[in-house]
């Protein structure tokens, strides 16, 4: 007996216990398989091969094309990925001067498979937690990096700090071939100015100048018997500050920029609308929320 012959003897009792077993069939599946669901998530950029390199962070020109509106869809063009914000700003590198390094955060859209009894999102086989690594392909940009929120909610209030601060005349943003004084030129004074801020992409303030100080640097010097004497450098200035800072609390220490401790020696990055200095804290002033 054919298959044909099969078909064409089954009843109407065959049909309906075979139309039944996939009613069930389909609702077993519906009741068991993850939802969809659009949940927010933060990525900072970075390179996972390149993590121990200023935290990995990429290039200035490179965080420049992943925009805000950029989208992905899938076969039937539906959205199932949207960058919904941008937020970067310069950060302490460790390579040369000359390269421009940005802290990223990208918050995206995700229509995600969710799982309500183990309470994760899945996008693309990744499972979306803190500290997973993604690769995302949104139209013609990647989105490399590490998942810092998920799902992304308003973004963390930030710990003010004030503290004082001496530029030094040395450092990755700046350095003089005068060790026997801690002064810098009249130019470099000059070019710091009360009131100017450091922002991120977004206008907001992540550090601002409070007050300046700029008094005569001192300079070591000795004679042939090895006493040591300090007399007034005849051009350099040693400059104090006062600055406020936007910190982030991380354990039970305080962090600007993300990657900078709030600590007594600790360089303070500052990319100021005139020059990139790094002073040093001398004091700690007040810290508050």
């Amino acid at each position: 007996m054919n298959i044909k012959k099969l078909i064409n003897r089954a009843g109407f009792l065959e049909y309906a216990g075979i139309t039944t077993l996939l009613i069930i069939a389909a609702l077993i599946y519906i009741f068991i398989s993850p939802k969809s669901a659009d949940v927010l998530v933060t990525v900072r950029i970075a390179e996972k091969d390149l993590i121990w390199q200023d935290n990995g962070s990429p290039k200035g020109t490179s965080a420049e094309a992943i925009r805000v509106g950029v989208q992905g869809k899938d076969g039937l063009g539906r959205v199932i990925a949207e960058v919904t914000d941008v937020t970067s700003f310069e950060q302490p590198r460790s390579g040369t001067p000359f390269t421009t390094k940005k802290t990223v955060y990208v918050t995206l859209r995700l229509r995600a498979s969710y799982n309500d009894k183990s309470d994760q999102y899945r996008y693309q086989g990744t499972t979306l937690q803190v500290g997973e690594w993604v690769r995302l392909s949104i139209q013609s940009v990647i989105i490399n990096g590490i998942i810092v929120r998920v799902p992304a909610g308003e973004k963390e209030k930030p710990v003010w700090v004030t503290v004082k601060a001496q530029v030094k005349s040395d450092g990755p943003l700046l350095h003089e071939p005068f060790t026997e004084t801690t002064g810098v030129d009249k130019a470099i004074a000059d070019a710091i100015v009360v009131g100017d801020t450091v922002k991120d992409s977004n206008g907001e303030v992540l550090a601002e100048v409070l007050e300046k100080t700029v008094t005569p640097a001192l300079r070591t010097s000795w004679d042939m018997y090895g006493n040591v004497f300090n007399k007034p450098h005849p051009r350099k200035y040693d400059v104090f500050l006062t600055i406020r800072l936007a910190t982030r609390k991380v354990g039970d220490g305080l962090y600007y920029l993300d990657s900078s401790p709030i600590k007594i020696n600790a360089p303070v990055p500052l990319f100021l609308s005139r020059i990139d200095i790094e002073p040093r804290i001398t004091e700690i002033i007040t810290s508050s929320q």
